[in-house]
């Protein structure tokens, strides 16, 4: 009368329930069984029917198809704001890029990139997906003289911003926010021997960053600070760049996912989105059937879990040459059909 017998007996009605621990109980039930003919063709009967009909392998495909089928109907719902179609144009590709080690650093060039943006401005859609806040994006757009970019994913995807205007996507920010705990992961991280958190301008709202540092017991790794938070019932996303910097986000939040979800509202093909990175948290934005390409200068920060590198083009050329590079292997701003 424990556990799945439970649910067995009472969907068959093939068999009594007794107290395994009483054995007078137990064995009364077994004579009833063998000593009644009428009581066990009874239960015969319906083991025969009744595990036919609930416990075969099409008796459960079936079930399960009828709790799913509902869910196949609905259609997301995607508020698409004045500020995203505006956002969104006639493009019908992207080029997404980091900023630091990636983008900037190379002023010819990113003179010869932005020109070539500029050129097919009517097309594609030009992105930056980073880890910095919005505030220090905005303070590098002013510093390299760069346009703001039709779509902005800032701090490790928890914010996307659009147009001209950076309007947050108010909708991201609620689906984001599902089971955050911040409060708890400063609880458990803070003072962990092995990290220190970060200056308050590295942190957000749906971001803690931490450095790594040497303790007399060696360096904490990523995965102990995973299976940590894993342990706690924390389900977050930890990223692990350069080496030591380690940031903690919401499991619904990462660069690649924020990619997805704007792929989606923009109705872009993520075949047609070109990806340029290269850390630890590049990585869910090279997966899938994004063109990606690493520059020369990052190939010293290996994407080590990416399930095929093979699919990452690695260029000869560093920071935004390594991009143009890219554009050209992957012939991607060649025609509406001809992007890869």
């Amino acid at each position: 009368e424990n556990g799945g017998p439970v649910d067995i007996v009472n969907n068959c009605q093939a068999g009594l329930l007794v107290d395994p621990l009483n054995t007078d109980e137990m064995a009364n039930a077994i004579q009833s069984l063998l000593l009644d003919g009428e009581n066990w063709r009874t239960h015969s009967a319906n083991g025969i029917k009744n595990v036919e009909r609930k416990y075969s392998w099409k008796a459960h495909a079936q079930q399960y198809l009828k709790v799913i089928e509902p869910l196949t109907r609905r259609e997301a719902i995607i508020h698409k704001s004045p500020a995203i179609r505006k956002a969104a144009r006639r493009v019908d590709r992207m080029i997404v890029t980091d900023l630091d080690k990636t983008l900037l650093s190379n002023t010819q060039g990113l003179n010869e990139f932005l020109a070539l943006l500029k050129k097919h401005r009517k097309t594609c859609a030009f992105g930056i997906a980073t880890a910095r806040s919005l505030n220090s994006v905005l303070a590098a757009l002013r510093k390299f003289d760069l346009p703001k970019p039709d779509i902005l994913i800032c701090s490790l995807g928890t914010e996307i911003y659009y147009s001209e205007e950076l309007t947050l996507s108010t909708d991201w920010r609620r689906h984001v926010d599902h089971n955050w705990n911040p409060q708890t992961i400063h609880r458990l991280l803070d003072e962990l021997p092995g990290l220190e958190l970060q200056a308050d301008t590295e942190q957000s709202r749906f971001k803690i960053s931490y450095d790594l540092t040497e303790t007399t017991e060696g360096t904490l790794g990523r995965a102990e600070i995973v299976s940590l938070l894993r342990k706690e019932d924390q389900s977050v996303n930890v990223f692990l760049s350069q080496g030591q910097k380690l940031d903690v986000v919401p499991s619904r939040a990462s660069k690649g996912l924020a990619l997805r979800y704007v792929a989606a509202i923009w109705s872009i093909p993520m075949e047609n989105i070109l990806v340029a990175g290269g850390s630890g948290t590049d990585e869910d934005m090279m997966a899938g059937n994004t063109r990606s390409v690493v520059v020369s200068n990052r190939q010293h920060e290996p994407l080590e879990d990416h399930p095929d590198p093979q699919h990452i083009y690695f260029a000869q050329e560093a920071n935004a040459m390594g991009i143009i590079e890219a554009i050209r292997h992957y012939k991607f701003l060649e025609g509406p059909q001809d992007a890869g």
